[in-house]
């Protein structure tokens, strides 16, 4: 029986060696190795190869949005010019109206004038036959 303890005391120790070891080799720092210390600087490279494609994407999109103002503006410019020529002509336009309204109310005024004059003639006519002559404007 001795023999039996001493034996399973054996293995368990055995068994419980490497765990123990580890353990021991897990809390002590340890230098990295060289694959490690090659995947982190592999990973802070990988970071910066994002942030430049990120960027590089932002610069495409700025660019796009560059042009397509830049279309808009023209676009939007040559709106205006016609505009302000319509404008022009939608001035012009106002001002011969106006002025044919003012020459119509003279016109008006004129003959107004003209039909009384007429008016005045007849019934002078009529009453002691003598005719008032007017002048023509």
């Amino acid at each position: 029986m001795k023999n039996t303890f001493s034996r399973s005391r054996s293995v368990a120790l055995t068994i419980a060696l490497p765990f123990v070891l580890a353990a021991c080799a897990s809390s002590a720092p340890k230098n990295p190795t060289f694959g490690e210390r090659v995947a982190e600087r592999g990973g802070t490279i990988a970071n910066f190869g994002e942030e430049w494609t990120a960027g590089n994407n932002s610069v495409k999109s700025g660019e796009e949005m560059v042009k397509r103002s830049e279309r808009d503006v023209k676009r939007a410019e040559k709106r205006l010019r016609d505009a302000r020529r319509d404008v022009g002509r939608a001035e012009k336009e106002l001002a011969d109206a106006n002025a044919a309204k003012v020459n119509g109310q003279r016109m008006i005024a004129q003959g107004t004038a003209q039909m009384a004059a007429a008016e005045e003639n007849y019934r002078n006519l009529r009453r002691d036959g003598t005719v008032t002559v007017v002048p023509e404007d």
